[in-house]
C-alpha cells in the first residue's frame, strides 16, 4: 500500500517540474531574447553592454531624432479644419472650403470611370485634387461599361471642392 503513494508523489513531482522547467527557463532567458527582438538603438545598445555603436550610426540617430523633433513641432502648428456642408453657389453647383480645387464625384451604380480634362482619376465615390488655375473650364467625364458616359463642365475655383452627382442610365 506504501508503494503506490510513493509512486503518485513521485509523479506528481516529475509532472510539476516539467511545467515548471520552460516557465524558469524563459523568465531568464526573457531580457535576452527581448534584446535581440527590439532593435538596438546605438547608444543604448551601448549601454547595455552590446557592440558598441559606430559612428556612422550614433550620427544616424542623432538625425533621425531631428527630424523627428521638426515633424513633432510641424505637428503643433497644424490646425484641424472640419469640414462645412456642400452649398449650392451662384452657378448652382454645391461648393465647399477645399485647400486648392477639388472634385467630389459620385455615380449611380458606383464603380465608374471618372476623367478630368482627359486624364483618369479613378471611380467613384472620388474625391481628388485636381491641377487647375481659377476661371479654367474643368471637362469630367463619368463612364461605366454597358451605359453611356456623362459628361459634366465646370469651372475651376481656388480654394473650392465642387460636388457632382451623376447617374449613368
Amino acid at each position: 500500500m506504501g508503494e503506490p503513494i510513493q509512486e503518485s508523489k513521485r509523479r506528481v513531482v516529475v509532472q510539476a517540474a516539467l511545467l515548471l522547467a520552460p516557465v524558469l527557463v524563459l523568465s531568464a532567458a526573457a531580457p535576452w531574447i527581448l534584446a535581440r527582438l527590439v532593435p538596438g538603438r546605438g547608444e543604448e545598445a551601448a549601454a547595455r553592454g552590446d557592440r558598441p555603436a559606430t559612428d556612422e550610426e550614433i550620427q544616424a540617430l542623432r538625425k533621425a531624432d531631428k527630424r523627428l523633433a521638426e515633424a513633432e513641432e510641424g505637428w503643433r502648428r497644424t490646425s484641424a479644419i472640419a469640414p462645412a456642408e456642400a452649398a449650392p453657389d451662384a452657378s448652382g453647383e454645391r461648393v465647399r472650403w477645399f485647400p486648392g480645387f477639388g472634385l467630389s464625384v459620385e455615380s449611380d451604380p458606383a464603380g465608374a470611370t471618372v476623367r478630368v480634362n482627359g486624364r483618369d482619376l479613378g471611380e467613384t465615390p472620388l474625391t481628388a485634387s485636381v491641377d487647375c488655375a481659377p476661371g479654367d473650364t474643368v471637362q469630367v467625364e463619368v463612364r461605366k461599361e454597358g451605359r453611356p458616359a456623362a459628361r459634366r463642365t465646370t469651372r475651376c475655383r481656388k480654394d473650392h471642392l465642387v460636388e457632382l452627382s451623376v447617374e449613368l442610365r
